[in-house]
């Protein structure tokens, strides 16, 4: 068994592998746009058209029409529905900073806890009081979360992980990699925060069966975030494949959730099975 220093030696020959690949590839991710860029060899220069996965994630599900949902809700009304959909907006900006503010406070809560000097990018968030303090508790969970992961042997190998594949056509951005001891070698595991509400985890009345070859899943927000899971698994093989770590098993998906307590949640292994026998997608 190696000591937590030794992993974090391999961990960080791994992560300077990745960071390779990503030169070679020219691959890149610009914030202010939110755009990836990767060389492309048959057009022989820099894209940056190649599909997101919550991109990808659409192709199995019919994505919500907030137009029409809202002239629906309010019977045709259009005024009221405009006033719907601003408040629709709210909450969704409101969401995506407590998301922005959880994130940023446990990617760099991961490196300070093994006392390694990480350039954590800071993203833009707007917090008020009642969203601040929503925000604290989401991170309290989730510290409890990760330490959960910490105490089975697993020490960090990248946050914010920027991968892409010309070959796979599209790109992605994992929260977390990790890297801990599997039998007589190694393994890798990938965990994503989520602060959706639990309701939205579950299954209701109006939520439809996804598509082929997903058909088993319905479209909550927990199913897709297990096939976007899935999607990064293939990145990273995709990114380690021609490297002395091609054959480090990646042997977990897993989803934090960060609210009513905090869960940890595997991915079945049925679901990226499935994924991978599709490719390529695009």
């Amino acid at each position: 068994m190696m000591n937590i220093t030794q992993k974090l030696n391999l961990s960080k020959d791994i992560s300077e592998t990745l960071n390779q690949v990503r030169k070679e590839r020219k691959l890149h991710f610009e914030e202010k746009n939110h755009k990836y860029f990767i060389y492309h060899p048959e057009k022989n220069k820099i894209v940056d058209d190649l599909p997101s996965v919550t991109k990808v994630l659409k192709r199995w599900y019919e994505p919500f029409d907030s137009l029409n949902k809202s002239l629906q809700m309010m019977k045709g009304d259009e005024g009221l529905a405009e006033e719907l959909r601003k408040e629709w907006k709210k909450k969704g900006d409101d969401a995506n900073s407590i998301g922005s503010f959880t994130h940023f406070k446990l990617e760099k809560y991961i490196w300070d806890i093994f006392d390694i000097d990480h350039q954590t990018r800071k993203p833009f968030y707007d917090l008020k009081n009642k969203e601040l303090l929503e925000a604290q508790n989401m991170v309290k969970t989730g510290v409890g979360l990760l330490h959960k992961i910490i105490e089975k042997g697993f020490v960090p190998l990248e946050t914010e992980s920027i991968m892409g594949s010309v070959d796979l056509g599209y790109v992605g951005q994992s929260d977390n990699i990790w890297l801990g001891e599997y039998k007589k070698g190694f393994r890798l595991i990938i965990s994503d925060y989520k602060t959706n509400k639990t309701k939205n985890f579950k299954k209701h009345h109006y939520h439809q069966p996804m598509f082929e070859p997903f058909e088993d899943l319905y479209d909550t927000d927990l199913s897709k975030y297990f096939i976007q899971q899935s999607l990064y698994k293939e990145l990273l093989k995709d990114m380690l494949k021609e490297t002395p770590y091609k054959d480090i098993p990646i042997s977990g998906l897993f989803i934090l959730h960060l609210r009513d307590g905090g869960r940890v949640i595997k991915v079945p292994e049925w679901v990226s099975s499935k994924l991978s026998s599709i490719f390529p997608i695009y």
